[in-house]
């Protein structure tokens, strides 16, 4: 077992964290071994934040698996996945994911998403409840944009990045527009 699987197994376990709110792992050596042991954490009840960024070994589409679909991690308000690469897989497999519903929260910027990680999104009543979307520095194109821009949903979010993708002004002027667009605050 890596020295980071062995202490994640730790806190997992930890009686002493059941008050634990806010969990930061960014910039760790986590990969989709270490994301099952957090998806089998049963020791911090009251955690509404996780921050993944910047896994050093990356989490893929099976460790995104055991996140989105491990029973503990059902309270969390805030998820950073930004800088690993899921990819669109990864995206349907959050959006379709049952446990995310009370995320307000969701940072995905630099993960590999195209337009079809974007159609994922917009196509999921689990992640309506969104206030924020950190989608930059991904492959979102022209017709991600429009996509967002007729999306029925998303009624709650008030923040959307898109910064670092190639979307032409055109179709940024159509998003902003947009009711979606005419929701946002920034």
């Amino acid at each position: 077992m890596s020295p980071a699987a062995a202490g994640l197994r730790y806190l997992a376990r930890s009686k002493h964290l059941s008050a634990l709110q806010r969990l930061s792992l960014g910039s760790n050596p986590i990969g989709d071994r270490e994301a099952g042991i957090l998806a089998l954490a049963t020791a911090w009840p009251s955690l509404t934040s996780l921050d993944l960024r910047s896994c050093t070994v990356g989490l893929d589409l099976e460790g995104i698996r055991a996140l989105a679909s491990a029973p503990s991690l059902g309270s969390l308000i805030h998820l950073n996945l930004g800088e690993n690469e899921l990819g669109d897989d990864g995206v349907g497999v959050l959006a379709g994911s049952p446990g995310m519903s009370r995320l307000k929260s969701l940072m995905l910027d630099c993960c590999g998403i195209s337009d079809r990680g974007v159609a994922h999104l917009i196509g999921s009543y689990v992640l309506e409840g969104l206030t924020y979307l950190d989608l930059s520095t991904n492959s979102i194109t022209e017709e991600g944009a429009r996509m967002l821009a007729e999306a029925s949903g998303f009624d709650r979010l008030r923040c959307l990045s898109l910064r670092g993708c190639a979307i032409p002004d055109a179709a940024a002027r159509e998003l902003a527009h947009s009711p979606l667009g005419h929701r946002l605050d920034h």
